[in-house]
């Protein structure tokens, strides 16, 4: 059952968007960031049920408090509010966290369906697996800037190819490496990633 915030009207995108634009300008963010989370935290709690449910994995409510908000962390440190629509992005980044937090215990969860929601995630790489752990592994031992990319190559989401120097300066989605360090790497995860999913 969902708790009582789920009767909450969902918050606007566009409303949404524009806050987290300011959370990321922001020298001294955390204030503004919470006030993100209580406003989407009804609609998280929402989701990280739904999936867990599906899942059959049933945890009480102050677990599900602390997944919503490692979810929520998660998600709003991949958003660029110039490619994301917000709700489908906290969708599918909520997803990709829960998968690699479960993904030790998959003999308890409804293993057709936690392999449907990785096929949906890794889509890109194979229909299903059940590889998970070492890709979770690896990616833990990556440094914090080489985790970014290899989520982006999960998702398929890459920034462009800035001209005359803007790519440095464009810190949120490639934490400024250099333009040859990123598409190296991008080709690098996505070989890597076929072949532990095999």
């Amino acid at each position: 059952m969902v708790g009582k915030n789920q009767n909450k009207k969902r918050v606007d995108g566009d409303k949404l968007r524009g806050l987290i634009r300011q959370y990321k300008e922001k020298d001294e963010p955390t204030l503004l960031r919470n006030k993100i989370f209580d406003l989407m935290h009804p609609e998280i709690m929402v989701i990280v049920k739904g999936i867990l449910s599906k899942w059959g994995r049933f945890e009480d409510e102050t677990e599900i408090v602390s997944l919503s908000w490692d979810c929520f962390l998660f998600s709003i440190s991949k958003y660029d509010f110039d490619n994301y629509q917000v709700w489908p992005h906290f969708r599918r980044y909520s997803k990709y966290f829960l998968l690699l937090h479960y993904s030790n215990e998959q003999a308890q969860l409804k293993k057709d369906e936690y392999l449907k929601d990785f096929g949906d995630v890794f889509s890109e790489f194979a229909d299903e697996g059940s590889n998970i752990e070492e890709i979770k592994r690896f990616r833990e031992a990556l440094p914090l800037e080489e985790q970014e990319i290899f989520d982006n190559v999960i998702f398929g989401d890459h920034p462009p190819a800035y001209k005359s120097g803007e790519f440095q300066k464009k810190k949120d989605r490639s934490g400024g490496i250099s333009y040859y360090r990123y598409y190296t790497l991008k080709e690098t995860f996505k070989r890597l990633i076929k072949h532990l999913i095999k």
